[in-house]
C-alpha cells in the first residue's frame, strides 16, 4: 500500500518600506513504507529549502521603489491614518 506524504516550504523576508517578499513550495510523493517516511522527509526538506532559498533571492517589486514615483510624492500611495468611525462617517440630518 503507498502512503502520500505532503511536505511544504515557505519563507518570508521583510524588505525595505515595510513590504515582504514570501516564497512557499508544496509537493506530493508517495512511498510505499512507513520505514521511508524520515528519509524521503529530510531529502524532501532539503530540496525544497534550497528552491525556495534559490528562488526568493529575486524580490521583484518591493514599496520601497515608489517613493521616487510622482504619486508618492503627491501622497496617493500613502495612508491617510486611522479610519475614522463608523458612526462619524454617517450623514447626520
Amino acid at each position: 500500500m503507498a502512503l502520500k506524504l505532503i511536505a511544504n516550504y515557505s519563507k518570508r523576508l521583510g524588505l525595505p518600506g515595510y513590504s515582504s517578499h514570501q516564497f512557499s513550495v508544496c509537493v506530493e510523493t508517495e512511498i510505499s513504507s512507513i520505514d521511508d517516511v524520515a528519509g524521503e522527509s529530510t531529502r524532501l526538506y532539503q530540496s525544497l529549502q534550497q528552491s525556495v532559498d534559490d528562488e526568493i533571492q529575486h524580490t521583484g517589486f518591493a514599496a520601497s521603489q515608489l517613493k521616487d514615483h510622482p504619486c508618492w510624492q503627491r501622497g496617493a500611495f500613502r495612508s491617510r491614518g486611522q479610519p475614522k468611525p463608523i458612526a462619524d462617517n454617517r450623514r447626520r440630518k
